[in-house]
């Protein structure tokens, strides 16, 4: 898992750097851009696919070994990608639009700096470096942020759709994990074991499992924790 994070850390970074490129050379003909136009998802969208389809296969190939299947089931792959055109298409959005939010008040700032009469180039610099300072755009705190919440999300969907193919035979349960949980989580965890199809009770969400998106940023993002499973006897 730690690798994971690690591997998909450098993945998002580099997207949001992509992502981020055709605005910086749009501002170097006009300040007053729209990042709401220029900005597009292509780079976000190809590091999430990556994690919860590719990465998420392996993960249900992994997981599998704790169930008895005739042969491996071949369609495990395309259910994660089935489940990435919809449900994936959630977080994609989610991170493009946080980035849109966190550009808006540097292209503000890149106005005032040509009043004040700074040339493109040094505008160019100014606005690559605070889009880079922490908590901003590119920065390591975002990304790692991005990478706990998204690696735990592709784990959790990847073992839900193996154990679907159970599904009446398998109980669930929600285990917290790491620190600072939240209350909710807490709650959720309390429930015990419930029927596989049946959603845990997450503040004002019902999820399938920790990293749903039907949770919200709320419920879903730094979330550590994980579904477990168990065979009904």
């Amino acid at each position: 898992m730690a690798a994971a994070e690690r591997g998909f850390k450098i993945r998002i970074r580099r997207a949001l750097s992509l992502t981020l490129e055709p605005l910086f050379e749009a501002i170097r003909y006009d300040l007053n851009v729209n990042p709401d136009v220029i900005l597009k998802p292509f780079h976000i969208e190809q590091a999430l696919r990556w994690l919860y389809v590719e990465w998420g296969y392996k993960q249900a190939l992994w997981f599998s070994r704790n169930f008895e299947f005739e042969k491996k089931n071949d369609i495990w792959q395309l259910k994660l990608e089935n489940w990435f055109d919809t449900e994936g298409a959630r977080k994609v959005t989610a991170i493009l639009g946080t980035t849109k939010e966190l550009i808006k008040p540097v292209l503000v700032d890149a106005i005032k700096w040509a009043e004040e009469g700074q040339s493109i180039d040094e505008i160019s610099a100014s606005i690559k470096t605070q889009v880079n300072k922490a908590g901003g755009v590119m920065s390591e705190g975002r990304a790692t942020t991005i990478a706990r919440t998204e690696v735990i999300g592709a784990a959790n969907v990847a073992t839900h759709q193996v154990a679907a193919d159970i599904g009446d035979n398998l109980e669930k349960r929600w285990v917290t994990g790491g620190t600072n949980v939240r209350a909710t989580h807490i709650e959720a965890e309390r429930m015990g074991w419930i029927p596989f199809n049946e959603p845990f009770i997450v503040g004002d969400y019902h999820m399938q499992h920790p990293g749903d998106p039907n949770g919200g940023a709320e419920e879903v993002i730094n979330c550590k924790c994980v579904e477990v499973y168990r065979t009904i006897t």
